[in-house]
């Protein structure tokens, strides 16, 4: 997602969240959310550029960042970072007083070639091909 310079639609991350779901075997059930966050030096604000969540999860609102468990890393002004969350569910094999649990994973990374990652919430035609 960091080396991405074309435009991601929905159906880039769910193909994203298809992979995950098979890397951990999963029934289906994982869930992923890709945010874009952008940094405002000058009024030391955070914002929500983009956000795009896969089965039902809810995607990130600019007025969510402050109440998340994980704290934003130091960012220079005008700088965007890609968080990529999995919440992946997890039912012990016995049923020996551990209930069901949700495994959650939080990574930060920077934009690599580009200063953002463009999103399109529907897909945008390949150079002449088709959507």
């Amino acid at each position: 997602m960091s080396r991405q310079t074309s435009t991601v639609s929905p159906g880039d991350i769910e193909g994203f969240a298809t992979i995950l779901d098979y890397l951990v075997r999963n029934n289906g059930d994982a869930r992923l959310r890709v945010t874009q966050i952008s940094y405002d030096g000058s009024g030391d604000a955070h914002s929500v550029d983009w956000s795009y969540a896969t089965n039902g999860e809810a995607r990130l609102f600019t007025a969510n960042l402050a109440g998340m468990a994980t704290p934003l890393p130091v960012m220079a002004d005008a700088e965007r970072i890609i968080l990529v969350q999995s919440f992946i569910p997890y039912q012990p094999v016995f049923q020996g007083g551990l209930d069901i649990m949700t495994f959650e994973t939080v990574a930060f990374t920077r934009p690599r070639y580009a200063g953002q990652v463009p999103f399109a919430a529907t897909p945008v035609a390949e150079p002449g091909g088709t959507s």
